[in-house]
């Protein structure tokens, strides 16, 4: 139904999509002209967000007032769809000129593919979860995905369970055969 004339078509393309293609196209309309005008291609781009809390009851779970911990170093590595490598490391609670929430290292605008996102467990610390995960990002819409990492430390005046909790009996009722294979 369009008169004859130049016609401009246009993607709004959504935030969280990246355009592989251009996003518009000008076609010049004849007298009776049906056009189909090229394809537009869009890949979704996802976030991988690590959060790091202090495992208060050392039971590997974020509990309800289990405080969030900032200054702990995550790296993101893995290949996209492109087949490109990639590695990025980030602070969670970021810094002065790239904050972030509280506890949070944010890897943003990743295109699908297969990542592993390590913690770096600090000096004096002992993890209570995994510190590596393997993620797989799928094609068919931006997907957000986190993963929550707890450790203690070890060491005194951190609000920890020290070495002498670790060595008296209610510390010794916690530790089972699995963590001393484990340590060993």
């Amino acid at each position: 139904g369009l008169l004859p004339g130049s016609y401009t078509v246009t993607e709004d393309t959504p935030a969280d999509w990246l355009a592989t293609t251009a996003t518009s196209f000008t076609r010049d309309l004849t007298v009776g002209e049906n056009y189909t005008g090229p394809d537009f291609g869009n890949v979704p781009l996802s976030t991988i967000t690590a959060c790091k809390f202090y495992d208060a009851d050392v039971d590997g779970q974020k509990d309800t007032g289990e405080a969030a911990v900032n200054g702990i170093r995550f790296t993101l590595t893995g290949t996209d769809i492109k087949g490109t490598g990639v590695s990025m490391t980030r602070t969670t609670g970021g810094d002065s000129q790239n904050p972030l929430p509280e506890g949070a290292a944010v890897f943003a605008g990743l295109l699908p593919g297969a990542y592993t996102l390590t913690e770096s467990v600090p000096l004096n610390w002992i993890a209570m979860t995994a510190t590596t995960r393997q993620v797989s990002i799928a094609c068919d819409e931006p997907q957000n995905k986190q993963f929550d990492f707890g450790d203690v430390c070890l060491e005194s005046g951190h609000g920890g369970l020290t070495l002498g909790y670790w060595s008296n009996k209610n510390g010794q009722s916690l530790i089972t055969a699995g963590d001393m294979s484990t340590l060993n």
